[in-house]
């Protein structure tokens, strides 16, 4: 069966790595999706959302969206079966999509971008879902969803969605990271069961969550400078440890000194430090300075930093001046995170 997972723009390049590791066999890697193949379990934590791929076309990349999306949703309404909504393909059960979802709706969106649909050809749509699957039609999207996408690459899909709408558990809080991206840092870090990780910004602890939950570690240290946020993270993180892992979260500012950390005791730090969104008072660039210095400190020899900041920011520069104390770049990567341009740097202490 073919899949359709997406997942933050830029990061094909890990995604996809991942995604061999896992058995998964790719057939197109996209900016910020993956069409692949598994007879296993498809959902990757690395993916936002996971979609069975009903039906595919290519069309040249000039291609008006709007006129080849309504010019498919017409055809597939007049023959829904040669288009892929068939009944089997149509209400295989993948075990992420409750039975309490009795409702539907059918959408259309030319890159990420929601339209309006031909309400007659809908409305057929519609009906010939109701009659298979015997979901009722929602069009305030209350239920599972079928979607028409056309993406600029000039490529036209059907898919069904298989993860929730909301392809979380919760709705992330302010500065608070998805849990997919989470996942997808950690996995960045080369992660080993002997890996004594830090979180020196965890803030609502995202990303110790993530590592806690996934990849099996001796040790995870959290902290924040807002006592009230590592309390927070302390009671998200504490509960997800396994028993041969030891956990400490607690506040402590990276301008502290000396850190609560001895020097050479942290296989990997992987972190989302402020962006100077919200705090106009933080000194962004100082910060960012005295993290690279403790990066240098903390960090073993060979020991890997993945650090997500927003794009062109002082971290460029401040990681850089550190590359004379052995903090090597290994990899960049320009993503999109909730809309906002931001910038991956995966580093290495020699």
């Amino acid at each position: 069966m073919l899949y359709y997972g997406t997942f933050s723009s830029g990061l094909q390049k890990a995604v996809s790595r991942l995604a061999a590791e896992s058995g998964v066999s790719i057939v197109l890697e996209l900016d910020g999706a993956l069409m692949f193949e598994t007879a296993s379990e498809p959902f990757l934590p690395c993916f936002a959302n996971v979609f069975a791929v009903l039906h595919y076309e290519r069309h040249s990349a000039g291609t008006d969206g709007k006129t080849a999306l309504a010019a498919l949703m017409k055809a597939s309404s007049v023959k829904p079966r040669a288009y892929g909504l068939s009944g089997g393909a149509i209400t295989a059960d993948t075990g992420k999509i409750t039975d309490t979802l009795t409702a539907f709706r059918v959408s259309a969106s030319v890159g990420n971008s929601l339209i309006s649909a031909d309400n007659n050809i809908k409305t057929r749509l519609e009906r010939h879902i109701a009659n298979v699957t015997g979901l009722t039609p929602d069009r305030e999207g209350g239920g599972r969803e079928f979607l028409f996408l056309y993406r600029n690459e000039g490529l036209l899909f059907i898919l069904r969605r298989l993860t929730p709408r909301a392809a979380r558990e919760k709705t992330p809080r302010k500065g608070e990271l998805r849990p997919e991206l989470a996942f997808t840092l950690n996995y960045m870090s080369k992660p080993a069961p002997g890996d004594t990780v830090l979180d020196p910004f965890c803030g609502h602890g995202a990303i110790p969550a993530a590592r806690l939950k996934y990849f099996p570690c001796k040790a995870v240290f959290a902290s924040d400078a807002d006592a009230r946020l590592a309390k927070t993270a302390e009671s998200s993180i504490k509960s997800l440890a396994p028993s041969v892992t030891a956990v400490e979260c607690r506040r402590a500012a990276v301008g502290e000194t000396p850190f609560y950390l001895p020097a050479r005791s942290v296989d990997k730090i992987v972190t989302d430090p402020p962006w100077g969104l919200y705090d106009g008072s933080t000194d962004i660039d100082a910060l960012y300075a005295r993290f690279a210095g403790l990066c240098v400190y903390l960090l073993k020899p060979g020991g890997v930093a993945v650090i997500l900041t927003k794009r062109e920011s002082p971290m460029d520069a401040r990681l850089a001046a550190q590359i004379k104390n052995g903090l090597l770049p290994l990899e960049t990567y320009d993503i999109l995170v909730s809309g906002k341009k931001a910038r991956t740097h995966v580093v290495k202490l020699t």
